[in-house]
C-alpha cells in the first residue's frame, strides 16, 4: 500500500517556517535558505512546493485567514446570539491582548505592506478582509433588524470598524507603548456604538 502523501504538512512546515523568519528579519531580509533552514529541509525541498518566497507568503496569507476565521466563528458561536454581544465579542478577538499572538500579528502586517506592493498579495488579502468584513456586516445586519442599532449604512459602518481595527494591528505591532493598556477594544466599541446608534 503506497505511503499516504504529506504534501498538505511539508507546505504547511515551510509556511511556518517563513512567518518565523518574518518575524526575525522581515519578508524582504528572509532567504529562501533562511526558510530551508528553519524548516530543516533541504533548500530543494523548498523549491519542490513553492516556485518563489511569494508563493510561500501566499499560503502564509491563506493559513493566518483560515486560523483567525476559525477562531472568530467558534468565539461567536460561543456568545449570546445578541447583535451587541456578538459585535463586543467581534472587537474582543481582533483587539484583546490575551488574543494576540506576537507572530501572527507581525505577520499580518508584513502582509499589509506586501499588499500595497504586489497584486496578487493584494488580491488574497482583500479577499481575506472582505470575509470578516462580511461577518461584522452580518452582526449588524442582524441588529438593525431587532432594533438594536439605528445606522444608515451597514457598509459604511463595519468598514470603519474594520479600519479602526486594522489600524490599531498596525500601531500594535510597530508602535505599541502608543496606546495605554486595555484601550484599543474599548475605543473601537465606543467608536462603534457612536457609529451604530441607538434607535
Amino acid at each position: 500500500m503506497p505511503r499516504p502523501s504529506n504534501k498538505k504538512e511539508r507546505r504547511d512546515q515551510i509556511a511556518k517556517a517563513l512567518m518565523t523568519v518574518m518575524t526575525k528579519k522581515g519578508y524582504d531580509c528572509a532567504s529562501m535558505a533562511d526558510v530551508a533552514s528553519e524548516a530543516g529541509l533541504a533548500k530543494g525541498l523548498i523549491h519542490y512546493h513553492f516556485k518563489n518566497k511569494q508563493e510561500i507568503l501566499l499560503e502564509v496569507l491563506k493559513d493566518i485567514s483560515s486560523r483567525h476565521n476559525k477562531r472568530l466563528i467558534d468565539k461567536l458561536s460561543r456568545q449570546s446570539e445578541a447583535p451587541l454581544e456578538q459585535l463586543n465579542a467581534f472587537i474582543d478577538i481582533h483587539l484583546s491582548l490575551k488574543e494576540f499572538d506576537l507572530e501572527l500579528l507581525t505577520c499580518w502586517v508584513v502582509l499589509t505592506g506586501e499588499a500595497l506592493r504586489k497584486k496578487r498579495v493584494r488580491t488574497a488579502y482583500n479577499k481575506s478582509v472582505e470575509n470578516n468584513n462580511r461577518i461584522l456586516e452580518e452582526i449588524i445586519q442582524r441588529g438593525l433588524k431587532d432594533k438594536i442599532f439605528n445606522c444608515p449604512d451597514v457598509k459604511t459602518a463595519a468598514s470603519a470598524i474594520t479600519a479602526a481595527i486594522q489600524g490599531y494591528l498596525v500601531i500594535a505591532a510597530t508602535t505599541p507603548n502608543l496606546i495605554p493598556a486595555g484601550s484599543a477594544t474599548q475605543s473601537v466599541k465606543l467608536m462603534a456604538q457612536g457609529l451604530l446608534g441607538s434607535p
